[in-house]
C-alpha cells in the first residue's frame, strides 16, 4: 500500500519535511504500535496498520483535502517487443541520414528501442527533441 502525504496542502500549510505519528494497540501483538507517515511516499505501511490509522480523527480530514492519498501498491510491467527491421542493420552514415529525414515519432521511438549503438540512439533522441520543439 502506498500512502502519499503532502503537508503543504493542509490548512495552514506545513513545512515540506514533517511527519505524522500514530499510536495504537496492535491486534497481533497486543502491545502499542507506532506508525510514522513522512511527507512524500510511504511504502512500508501494511493494510492492517492502515485500517487502524484511518479511524483516527485527523485522517478523514486529511484525506478530504488531499493532503493524504492512498493507493494500492500495484506493479505494472510493460514488455516491449523488439522492433523488427529498422535501422539496426544499416551502416551508421545511412542510419543517420534516415533519422534526419524522418518526421514519424512512432517510427523514431521504434528505432530507438531496437538500436544498440550509442551514436544512433543519441541522434534519434536529438531528432525527437527537434520535432517536438518545432525545430525539425
Amino acid at each position: 500500500m502506498l500512502v502519499y502525504y503532502n503537508p503543504e496542502l493542509e490548512n495552514p500549510p506545513r513545512d515540506k519535511e514533517v511527519s505524522l505519528g500514530f499510536s495504537f494497540i496492535g491486534k497481533k501483538s497486543g502491545s502499542t504500535e507506532y506508525v510514522q507517515i513522512k511527507s512524500g511516499v510511504n511504502r512500508d505501511i501494511d493494510a492492517a496498520s492502515w485500517d487502524m490509522i484511518k479511524k483516527m480523527p485527523l485522517v478523514p480530514d486529511l484525506l478530504s483535502i488531499g493532503a493524504l492519498r492512498v493507493e494500492e501498491d500495484v506493479v505494472e510491467v510493460a514488455l516491449d517487443a523488439p522492433a523488427t527491421g529498422g535501422i539496426s542493420s544499416k551502416p551508421v552514415k545511412d542510419a543517420l541520414a534516415l533519422i534526419g529525414r524522418t518526421f514519424d515519432m512512432d517510427l523514431l521511438k521504434e528505432w530507438d528501442r531496437a538500436e544498440n549503438r550509442v551514436r544512433i540512439k543519441n541522434a534519434i533522441q536529438k531528432r525527437i527533441k527537434a520535432i517536438t520543439e518545432g525545430e525539425g
